[in-house]
């Protein structure tokens, strides 16, 4: 689950910048651009929602509060945005969007607001969602995933024949579904508003569903489908990737070997969890025994908190799921335009992230696949991915 919103600007590839020539030429030949309609309605909803009177009521009472406080958590916020403390109603505007942002649409936050609030949430959101997720987009979604989960069950079954790992796995990918938010009130909207708002593709493994937030819409186009499926079966793969093999399974991963491969420094080179600070977080109560054991057990996964931010999140997952990825659109047959082409996008990541580079996603597995480096060949030049300087993970 994880493109964040960025105001509104369009978006166009500027590939110059990447090392990798294979890479360079792929994305002088490829084409993105983000949807400012998206951007702009939601600019739109968050502005009324600060101005709305429910709102500003409630917010700037908690302003008034936290300033008679002396409170150091409104000083900061106000030095952080360099705010003139001389200009209150300017203060009271920006305060009023942060609180929109931070506390009304916050995850976990929703039940605990006013009822007169969570009801015009509902109902500014719901109208956002209907001018958003227009028919022809829901069916593009819609079939761009029935393709990504028939042929993710075609990969199954040539990496791992039909044993009793690729029956589990396929009994859990066929009950799939992806979720498009129409309301807030009475839907897993309700957990974390915002994040629909501003996330794009996430599997979520309590419902078994894809969730489909707002920046997912930039691929509901017909130019963009090949990067539709993509992020379709990326998402499909998280539903068995090595984090949540254990906890969903019961038969051994038959992914192992890929998986080692990725880990290895002649592919992508997935890095490991940093752990380093486990003993002391149990030591001091931040973090439960229990949770610590089950951590151990599980090497792969991260959590919301753990690691703690900068400390090295785990790879393998994310780049896993790109590797199957990228083999369900090469067994599919569809028109490779464009794929993943946003990937030539830079993008800046947070220490210890647990994503690769886009140039390294782009050249480390997508061009390094080779069924999509020989149908792309006709510009690039490759030879079964060897140009790319990264090694094919297969069985």
């Amino acid at each position: 689950m994880k493109n964040f919103f960025i105001a509104l600007l369009t978006f166009c590839i500027i590939p110059t910048t990447y090392a990798n020539d294979a890479v360079k030429s792929y994305c002088k030949s490829v084409s993105f651009s983000k949807d400012d309609s998206i951007y702009n309605e939601i600019a739109k909803f968050k502005a009324d929602m600060a101005n709305a009177k429910e709102v500003a009521a409630v917010a700037d009472e908690a302003l008034s509060n936290l300033i008679a406080k002396k409170s150091p958590v409104v000083t900061s916020w106000i030095k952080r945005r360099k705010l003139d403390v001389n200009d209150p109603v300017n203060v009271a505007r920006q305060w009023r969007l942060y609180y929109v942002d931070n506390i009304v649409l916050s995850s976990g936050t929703f039940s605990e607001r006013p009822k007169v609030i969570q009801k015009l949430v509902d109902s500014e959101m719901s109208e956002v969602f209907s001018n958003l997720y227009t028919k022809e987009k829901k069916s593009l979604l819609k079939k761009s995933f029935d393709i990504a989960k028939r042929d993710a069950i075609n990969v199954l079954k040539l990496l791992i024949g039909k044993d009793e790992a690729f029956k589990e796995i396929k009994e859990r990918i066929e009950k799939i579904t992806i979720f498009t938010p129409e309301k807030v009130i009475g839907t897993k909207v309700e957990q974390a508003p915002r994040d629909f708002l501003e996330w794009g593709f996430a599997y979520d493994p309590n419902s078994n569903q894809i969730n489909v937030g707002l920046d997912g819409l930039n691929f509901a186009y017909p130019k963009y489908q090949a990067s539709l499926v993509s992020l379709m079966a990326h998402e499909i793969a998280h539903s068995f990737d090595s984090c949540r093999f254990s906890g969903f399974y019961k038969n051994k991963n038959p992914f192992t070997s890929i998986q080692s491969c990725l880990r290895n420094t002649s592919s992508v080179g997935a890095k490991k969890r940093d752990d380093s600070q486990l003993a002391f977080l149990v030591q001091n109560n931040i973090i439960k025994k229990e949770v610590a054991q089950n951590l151990l057990a599980n090497p792969t996964c991260n959590r919301s908190l753990y690691p703690l931010p900068g400390k090295q999140r785990d790879q393998l997952d994310e780049i896993f799921a790109d590797w199957f990825s990228a083999e369900v659109v090469a067994l599919s047959g569809i028109d490779l335009k464009n794929l993943r082409s946003e990937l030539c996008l830079e993008k800046e990541l947070s220490k210890g992230s647990s994503y690769i580079s886009n140039e390294k996603r782009l050249a480390g597995i997508y061009l390094t696949q080779p069924t999509i480096a020989k149908k792309t060949s006709g510009f690039l030049g490759l030879l079964g991915g060897k140009d790319t300087g990264f090694k094919y993970c297969s069985n």
